[in-house]
């Protein structure tokens, strides 16, 4: 019973951590979605104005970027359906949400108006807000699914994936409202709310930012954190937010140029290495459960043999000195006491009568079966003795008549 209960919970934990691994992993996916849904919102933006060249952004057309996102969505539908129900039921949502991507295009193929980033332009706008709420509505599923993550390890690796993936949209829409607002001169009510708006996104760019390096500090993610930190003072992205939210001007020539970085640099490299580290923890601890879980059954089968085994040997040492036991009574019954009261029988008128010598009922045992066999070689005494005296007695009669 203690055997099966270990087999059970064993087994029980190995398919926990598999389920933990799994939602680890299930938010990488969503990840590389998110990532380029908004390389194609960014490019989509930038094109309808006309300024698709001024930055270096991952993709370089228009059917690339939907091509990279087309594919991301594909792989995300695939590795949901090999998914537990749990993170089906997480992410189902964010696939009906997938939906929209071809109304954003349709609209922003649609435009025909002039590309220039100084005149109004409504359908970048349009466009840019329905982007930008697939990007919230998945990264909103992606930090429900941390909390239902119980190791601490995966738990924070989703996390930093969660808050990375926020801080690149952070910065796409701080970059997007501070240009907008420069280049319109910033003498309006809207301008002016526009730079309060950049000022605000910086802000938050930079306590994040902060707070990202924080949370991944001395952890399985250190490294990633320390290459982060490195990579973003390269670009330069954080001091122009330093300058911006201090000086309440934007360089946008610097600007451009600080975004402008390669698909594995900064914070998109980031998220890339702490994927792996999340692949790593979900392949060690299911490891470690799969170990587990056989040993438990290597014990558990040798408790089951040990079990069986003793189980025999505590039988047999019962029924060997009961089938001795059996053997002995029965040759009692059958052969010793009747040719007892046979030679009884048979001594010659004028001799004396010998008891005759059977011998005790022995067995090689000194438990309750010893016992009985006492009292077998008592009843077989008595028996014996009765016998003895009946046949003395009907030999005195025979002898008187």
């Amino acid at each position: 019973g203690v055997a099966a209960l270990e087999v059970t919970d064993t087994t029980r934990d190995v398919a926990d951590v598999a389920e933990q691994a799994e939602r680890a992993q299930a938010s990488i996916g969503p990840s590389g979605v998110v990532n380029a849904i908004m390389n194609e919102r960014n490019y989509t933006s930038l094109w309808l104005v006309g300024t698709e060249g001024v930055i270096d952004l991952p993709v370089d057309s228009l059917d690339e970027a939907r091509q990279r996102t087309d594919g991301s969505v594909e792989a995300f539908r695939e590795e949901l359906g090999g998914a537990g129900d749990e993170v089906r039921a997480i992410y189902g949502p964010a696939l009906d949400a997938l939906d929209q991507l071809d109304e954003q295009r349709a609209m922003a193929d649609s435009y025909d108006g002039e590309r220039n980033i100084a005149v109004d332009n409504p359908v970048r706008d349009e466009v840019w807000e329905g982007y930008s709420d697939l990007v919230t509505t998945l990264s909103d599923l992606t930090t429900e699914l941390a909390y239902a993550i119980e190791d601490d390890d995966l738990r924070l690796g989703v996390q930093l994936i969660d808050l990375a993936v926020r801080q690149v949209d952070r910065f796409s829409k701080a970059v997007r409202v501070s240009t907008a607002a420069a280049v319109r001169g910033g003498g309006s009510i809207e301008d002016q709310q526009q730079y309060a708006e950049a000022v605000r996104l910086h802000t938050e760019g930079m306590r994040h930012h902060d707070r990202i390096l924080e949370l991944a500090g001395a952890t399985a993610f250190g490294a990633a954190g320390e290459e982060l930190q490195v990579e973003s003072a390269e670009t330069g992205m954080m001091e122009l937010t330093q300058q911006i939210v201090e000086e309440n001007v934007v360089d946008i020539a610097g600007l451009l140029d600080a975004v402008s970085i390669e698909p594995d640099e900064s914070y998109y490299g980031f998220v890339a290495d702490v994927s792996d580290v999340i692949r790593d923890r979900a392949d060690h601890l299911q490891g470690e459960a799969e170990r587990r879980q056989r040993t438990v059954l290597a014990v558990a089968a040798l408790v089951l043999l040990v079990g069986a085994a003793a189980t025999l040997l505590v039988a047999r040492s019962i029924s060997r000195p009961l089938r001795s036991l059996t053997r002995q009574a029965r040759d009692i019954a059958d052969r010793a006491l009747p040719q007892a009261v046979r030679s009884v029988h048979e001594v010659p008128l004028g001799q004396d009568v010998v008891v005759p010598d059977l011998g005790p009922v022995r067995v090689r045992t000194r438990d309750e079966v010893a016992d009985l066999a006492d009292m077998l070689t008592t009843v077989q005494t008595t028996a014996l003795d009765l016998a003895v005296e009946q046949a003395v007695l009907r030999r005195n009669a025979t002898d008187s008549y």
